[in-house]
C-alpha cells in the first residue's frame, strides 16, 4: 500500500513541468486575447524559463557524459526565443538592393 502511494506521488511529480507549461501558455494566450500584450509576454517568458532550467540541467549532464544530444538544440532554441529582438545590421540577413528587400526592412533598421 505504501509503495503504491509513493509510486503515485512520483508519477504526479513527473507531470509538474508539462502542467506548468500548459498553464503558462494558456495564461499567456488568455492575457493576449484580453488585450494585455505585455503581461502575456511575461507569462510566456516565465513559462519558457521554467522549461529552460531542466533543459540546461539535462544538457550539462549529457555534455559531462560526452554524449550531447538534442538538449543542446532545445536550450539554444529556448534561449533564442527569450533573447530581446534586435534590428542591428548584423542581425539581419543580407538582402542586397532589390526592391523586394526594401519592402521588408524593419522599422529603425538599416536603410
Amino acid at each position: 500500500m505504501r509503495r503504491r502511494r509513493l509510486t503515485r506521488l512520483l508519477a504526479l511529480r513527473e507531470l509538474r513541468l508539462p502542467a506548468a507549461a500548459l498553464g503558462g501558455t494558456a495564461l499567456g494566450g488568455a492575457l493576449f486575447l484580453a488585450g494585455h500584450g505585455l503581461l502575456a509576454d511575461a507569462a510566456w517568458a516565465a513559462t519558457a524559463l521554467a522549461g529552460l532550467v531542466p533543459a540546461l540541467r539535462e544538457m550539462a549532464a549529457t555534455i559531462r557524459a560526452r554524449r550531447p544530444g538534442v538538449d543542446v538544440v532545445a536550450v539554444l532554441a529556448i534561449a533564442g526565443a527569450l533573447a530581446p529582438p534586435t534590428s542591428s545590421p548584423s542581425s539581419l540577413p543580407s538582402c542586397g538592393a532589390s526592391e523586394a528587400c526594401d519592402r521588408h526592412r524593419l522599422p529603425g533598421g538599416p536603410a
